[in-house]
């Protein structure tokens, strides 16, 4: 990202916008001049990455200026999450979906590292997105298939989640979209929900390969192979099966054990933070739901990242299981962030 920004002022904008938000958000600068600068060079780049839009449709991008496109979309992305823990962006990603696809289905060669680095991961927070409703996949499967294919260890450095993991969890959601569409049969959908159910479960994580020898990246792939079951598990009804029961407890207590093995000084710790969100999100205990908390926090103070947005989805979905007031057997955190009509209208 630094050399590349030398060569664009948009994605230089990007970069000091997300400095200035994190500066922000982990207390070392909370003045309203940063605040005011870190929104001012992100307008700067929304601007610079709509110019490159047009002219993409106009006459094309070359190699860089692609490079740099995707760039700024996941800086801004990053300064959103940065910001309020959520992106209300979510559109930047679905404007370079077809760069993505269209790079992946025209690749003749092997692409630099940077450009593997990109794709994965945009290709993850889509992912991540598909996780909260299958509805807002937007990445064909030929992206996740070809992330998959290169083995380059882009996705397992920056997230800790294996390729192989990743890519059978985008097969379920690519599938759960295609249910909510109708375009797939409830048997159709329920085999292949059991099938990768299985196939996760057999995976033998001593048998994948990792980045390094560091035996965190194990122990990584085993909160991210539970944190997909638990995903899977909420298919095709999130509302039927109760966060106590046996398939749930297990899947939340690999994750939680899991969190416990990684010191919270390792650089690796960070990457629990999603496991251990959803693992929160399906905790039946109050010494569960205290250990999360305690975990995120550590996390948040040591990224600067305060990720308020999932704290409140957390918070909220705990009120209501206690509460009780909607009568639901499960309350799936889903629910919180989905939206109410498009859910209705896909169904």
């Amino acid at each position: 990202m630094l050399p590349l920004s030398y060569q664009h002022r948009g994605l230089l904008h990007a970069l000091l916008g997300l400095a200035a938000c994190h500066l922000g958000s982990s207390g070392i600068d909370t003045s309203q001049f940063n605040q005011t600068s870190a929104l001012e060079h992100k307008l700067s780049a929304i601007q610079a990455l709509s110019a490159f839009l047009i002219k993409e449709e106009m006459l094309g991008l070359n190699a860089m200026e692609e490079d740099i496109t995707l760039a700024i979309v996941l800086l801004l992305v990053l300064h959103d999450i940065c910001e309020s823990g959520m992106s209300s962006h979510g559109t930047h990603l679905n404007g370079v979906t077809f760069l993505c696809a269209r790079f992946v289905e025209q690749a003749a060669e092997p692409p630099s590292p940077f450009r593997m680095f990109l794709l994965a991961a945009l290709a993850w927070l889509d992912v991540l997105r598909g996780f909260s409703g299958a509805e807002k996949l937007a990445y064909p499967p030929e992206v996740r298939r070809y992330i998959l294919a290169a083995n380059d260890f882009s996705l397992e450095t920056l997230v800790g989640c294996p390729a192989e993991i990743f890519h059978r969890i985008g097969q379920v959601l690519s599938a759960g979209k295609d249910f909510l569409a109708g375009s797939l049969s409830d048997a159709e959908f329920q085999a292949l929900l059991q099938e990768s159910e299985q196939s996760l479960r057999d995976l033998d994580l001593d048998q994948e390969a990792y980045p390094t020898k560091d035996p965190e990246w194990k122990i990584l792939a085993e909160a991210y192979r539970h944190s997909c079951i638990l995903r899977i598990l909420r298919f095709p009804d999130s509302f039927g099966l109760p966060c106590d029961d046996d398939r749930v407890v297990e899947s939340v207590v690999a994750i939680l054990d899991a969190s416990a093995e990684i010191p919270r000084g390792s650089a690796f710790y960070k990457r629990l933070l999603f496991p251990l969100f959803l693992a929160g999100a399906d905790a039946s205990t109050p010494h569960q739901k205290h250990y999360v908390q305690l975990c995120i926090d550590e996390i948040k103070q040591s990224t600067g990242f305060r990720h308020q947005a999932m704290t409140g989805l957390l918070d909220k979905v705990w009120e209501e299981r206690a509460a009780k007031t909607r009568g639901w057997v499960n309350v799936p955190w889903m629910e919180f962030v989905s939206l109410p009509v498009l859910r209705h209208f896909i169904s």
